[in-house]
């Protein structure tokens, strides 16, 4: 199925799992047929995230509208700034909003 819109994926809890279950969706996006995405969140956070896991994984903050043509090259990242400094795994109360 082609889609003219990528699917919404937001972070959830920017210390939760989110970033990871993110970022390995991404890397197995053409193994599994995954559907073009974009992220909706803190894309410091994402990046911190795969650095602390060990993958390298290209993320690009881009409008809505891009995220299908960059898709297949970069995970493309819609930015919600998560709020304060966090640690995975350590949820706090100021990225609630995020």
């Amino acid at each position: 199925m082609q889609l003219d819109r990528p699917l919404a994926l937001t972070q959830g809890d920017p210390a939760g799992i989110g970033p990871h279950i993110s970022l390995a969706a991404w890397l197995n996006r053409k193994t599994s047929g995954l559907s073009p995405f974009i992220y909706l969140g803190d894309p410091a956070v994402l990046s911190a995230r795969a650095r602390l896991i060990g993958l390298d994984v290209p993320i690009r903050e881009v409008h809505p509208s891009e995220a299908l043509s960059v898709f297949s090259e970069v995970l493309p990242v819609h930015p919600v700034e998560a709020g304060a400094e966090l640690a995975a795994g350590e949820p706090h109360v100021a990225t609630a909003q995020a």
